[in-house]
């Protein structure tokens, strides 16, 4: 990034900057980002949009074609917008309360109460160049029960699995 800023660039354009990095990395490249882009355009393409929300000016939404289906501001996006984002699948503030709320709990836990467990774990050990990395003395998994390894970059891990 450095040699990029030293072309003193009116423009700085972001693919997934964070992706494959833990929330201590992802923390430090928006705050970094954020500090070098001040009277600059900046153009991110991004999933993880949590940490840039606060200084987005405009949020643009493409459909599958490329073509552009939303444009504006983000509060006009993410309250005009609601269902044409999640009919896309696209991440938008609140969507995972909304999604929470709007579940029927009580039968996915009469099931997961009946159900045998889909994966049981009896001193499990992950193991790094002969290091323990993870270590399970006891865990069962029922259906629809969710599992997210998480950790430092580098580590290994960061994948979140529905069972």
């Amino acid at each position: 990034m450095h040699l990029c800023l030293a072309l003193q660039p009116s423009t700085l354009i972001f693919d997934e900057p964070t992706a494959m990095l833990d929330p201590e990395g992802t923390e430090q490249i928006w705050q970094t980002i954020q500090s070098v882009a001040a009277d600059r355009t900046v153009i991110i393409v991004e999933h993880k949009i949590d940490h840039v929300l606060d200084f987005v000016d405009r949020v643009i939404v493409l459909d599958t074609e490329g073509q552009i289906i939303a444009d504006g501001t983000t509060e006009h996006i993410f309250s005009t917008y609601k269902e044409t984002l999640r009919d896309y699948g696209i991440w938008f503030p609140g969507v995972w309360q909304e999604y929470v709320a709007s579940r029927d709990w009580s039968k996915q836990l009469l099931v997961q109460q009946h159900n045998e467990p889909v994966i049981k774990l009896d001193t499990f050990q992950v193991l790094r160049r002969k290091e323990a990395k993870l270590n399970v003395q006891d865990a069962k998994v029922y259906p629809g029960e969710w599992i997210c390894v998480t950790g430092k970059n580098g580590a290994g891990k960061v994948h979140c699995y529905l069972v």
